[in-house]
This record gives structure tokens, C-alpha cells and sequence, in this order.
């Protein structure tokens, strides 16, 4: 008989210790599917970041003065620096060189339909980075007001497989958003003129694009785009100037007006 309790007690103990080790093994698995379940719903995010979301409408003439052809060009820009009587834009140097009249439109509701000048302010090649200033005169009160910088995030904490939200200008239509990860980082990119480490995200890239910002979730900027992967075997993969080396050389094309 205590031979049979005991082997009762036995077999119950290791009933509830299988138990226990099955629920403990559920609830790290759930944890971790709520650790890594992709951010669905980002509208506080592209909110947060539409007041320094810019759209950018450039006129270049293409061949020659005497026959060449006047074309406009859809980009975006993000706001970098707002000082008293000055906005400063960046943005990409491909999409204002050679610019004959650039345009910003902001990215805010209440300031659609209304063009402001833009003037470049400085211009670097290898990074594809340029700085666009405009005047606080030419832009009423009320939208100056609740124009912003962008926060800035950090190289050094972008991670891959985090998500990756892209805020600009798609198609020329107007800020939209797209979402993806941050699929790559520190990946070698050389042109003719363009040679720098690279950001590479799978959040969709379209025509617009050129100059918006990457953010992570909580709204930082963790890029610019500066092209995307046309080929035919490509999903379209966007590669982006990262935040460490566009804070450095948009500092020193601001140095000019400091």
C-alpha cells in the first residue's frame, strides 16, 4: 500500500512538473511572437512625422539652352533645422542638381496647394545629400508654427530586421507611407559620383522618393533614400544614406550659414 501512494505521489509530481515546464515553455514562445510581431499600425508615427515631411518640385532643362526641353521633377525633403527666420531642407544632391527653380510644398494638411522657393544651400556628391533653404517670409504664421525638425535616430542602433517606416513623396502625389524592415546595413555602394556605406530597407520605393526619410517606430530618422533597385530579378529594395553620415555632412554644408 505505501509502495502504491507512493508511486501515486510520484506519478503526480512529475504530472505537474510537465505541466508547469508546458506552460512556462508557452508563455516564453508568446513573448517572443510579441517581440517579434512587425508594427502594423503606424499612423502615430507617420503623424509624428509629417511636420517635418516635405515635398520637392524642381524645373531643370534638359540638352542644350538653345533646344533643350524644361522638365519638373517630383522629390522629397525632410526638415533638418527650423531657426527663427529659416528653414533648412535636406534632401538628395541628384534631385536638385542642375535645378533651374525648386519649390517645397509641406508636408502638413493645412499647407497643401501652397508652393514656397526653395534655394540651395550646398551640395555633396559622394553622399548624394544637399541642403535646400527657405524663408520664413514666405510662409505664413500659422504653418511656420507647426513646422518641425526631424528627430534624429542612430546608426549605431539600427539593427537588422527592425522596422522600417518610409515617409515622402511617392509619385509626386503627395507624403505617403510605406513599411518594411531594415533588411541590410553597411552595405558598400559605389557610382560615378556616389561612394558610401548604405542602409538597405524592403519598404516600397517609387518614383518621389528621392530624399525621404526612413524612421524606426518610434519616429526617428534612421535614413535618407537615395535610390532603389530597378532590375527585373529585383522586389525593389530602397538603399538609403544612413542617419551618421548625413548628420555629418549636412552639418558641414550648414556651416556656411552659421
Amino acid at each position: 500500500m505505501k509502495k502504491l501512494l507512493l508511486r501515486n505521489r510520484i506519478a503526480i509530481a512529475v504530472s505537474l512538473t510537465a505541466s508547469v515546464a508546458a506552460l512556462l515553455a508557452v508563455s516564453v514562445m508568446m513573448y517572443f511572437m510579441v517581440q517579434m510581431t512587425p508594427v502594423t499600425d503606424i499612423s502615430g508615427v507617420a503623424e509624428k512625422c509629417l511636420p517635418a515631411s516635405t515635398m520637392i518640385l524642381t524645373e531643370k532643362t534638359i540638352g542644350t539652352e538653345d533646344s533643350g526641353e524644361n522638365v519638373q521633377e517630383a522629390a522629397t525633403g525632410i526638415i533638418w533645422e527650423k531657426e527663427t527666420d529659416t528653414i533648412y531642407i535636406a534632401t538628395n544632391n541628384h534631385v536638385v542638381k542642375n535645378a533651374t527653380k525648386i519649390f517645397i510644398r509641406f508636408g502638413l494638411e493645412k499647407a497643401q496647394g501652397m508652393l514656397i522657393p526653395g534655394e540651395i544651400v550646398g551640395r555633396e556628391a559622394s553622399s548624394d545629400l544637399a541642403v535646400i533653404s527657405v524663408s520664413k517670409k514666405d510662409i505664413p504664421d500659422e504653418i511656420y508654427r507647426e513646422l518641425k525638425p526631424a528627430v534624429l535616430g542612430s546608426s549605431k542602433e539600427t539593427k537588422v530586421g527592425q522596422t522600417a517606416i518610409l515617409i515622402g513623396n511617392a509619385l509626386g502625389e503627395g507624403i505617403n507611407v510605406s513599411c518594411g524592415i531594415v533588411s541590410a546595413v553597411n552595405r558598400r555602394q559605389d557610382g560615378d559620383e556616389f561612394h558610401s556605406e548604405v542602409l538597405v530597407s524592403d519598404a516600397a520605393v517609387n518614383f518621389g522618393n528621392s530624399g525621404s526619410m526612413l524612421v524606426d517606430k518610434k519616429g526617428r530618422v534612421i535614413g535618407i533614400n537615395t535610390s532603389k533597385d530597378s532590375k527585373d530579378s529585383s522586389e525593389g529594395m530602397g538603399y538609403y544614406v544612413p542617419v551618421d553620415v548625413a548628420k555629418k555632412v549636412v552639418d558641414q554644408l550648414l556651416e556656411s550659414t552659421h
